[in-house]
């Protein structure tokens, strides 16, 4: 491969990276094996990883002498703690699937033969959430890495005002409907001297 070759290949992953960060869907990495170079760089783009107990995570590019283009030196730290990325940055050498659990990379281990169910598991629970509550949190986590506390906090605040009048009329229905009810709840339960258990809705009206 000709220098010319590698470096028109390295622009097609990098902008298959950048798509895949800026999906607003929710992006789960299942990771079994070797996840070297290319393959860490994906899962490490993706909002989390959870892996086989026999994978591997690795950035060899140093050994080779390259350097990591697909934005491991930059979300490789956002991952692991900082010293721990640059030095598998700088040595090459990669870490297993246990390391990277202890340490935050991975947030769930599996057998292998059990990696697909749990990710699929995962991927229900968020689908039956409010998908406009979770492309929120998405934005808000993402857009507000690094910043100070409050510029952190406006940028959740904005997109929360934003996904007012999204979030669908049947959501906002049941969540007027639940805080009412529990309301009278606690009215009655005061009239006769009570205490209302549970008193708080479990649903927010964001109107």
């Amino acid at each position: 491969m000709t220098k010319e070759e590698w470096l028109r290949q390295r622009q097609v992953f990098d902008r298959v990276l950048y798509t895949l960060r800026q999906l607003r869907r929710p992006v789960i990495a299942a990771v079994h094996g070797m996840a070297y170079g290319g393959g860490c760089e994906i899962a490490i783009s993706t909002d989390f990883i959870i892996a086989s107990d026999d994978a591997m995570f690795g950035q060899p590019e140093a050994i080779v002498g390259l350097s990591a283009g697909g934005g491991s030196p930059i979300f490789l730290p956002r991952v692991l703690p900082p010293g721990m990325a640059m030095q598998m940055l700088m040595t090459g050498d990669p870490i297993t699937a246990q390391e990277a659990h202890r340490l935050g990379m991975v947030n769930e281990l599996h057998p292998r033969a059990d990696l697909m169910a749990a990710a699929l598991l995962i991927a229900e629970t968020i689908a039956s959430n409010s998908p406009t509550a979770v492309q929120a949190v998405k934005q808000a986590v993402r857009l507000s890495q690094g910043e100070p506390i409050e510029q952190a906090a406006a940028i959740m605040m904005e997109g929360r005002t934003g996904a007012r009048s999204c979030i669908p009329t049947a959501w906002r229905a049941s969540a007027r409907s639940t805080r009412t009810a529990s309301r009278r709840s606690r009215i009655r339960n005061s009239d006769a001297g009570g205490t209302a258990a549970g008193g708080r809705s479990g649903l927010i009206d964001a109107t």
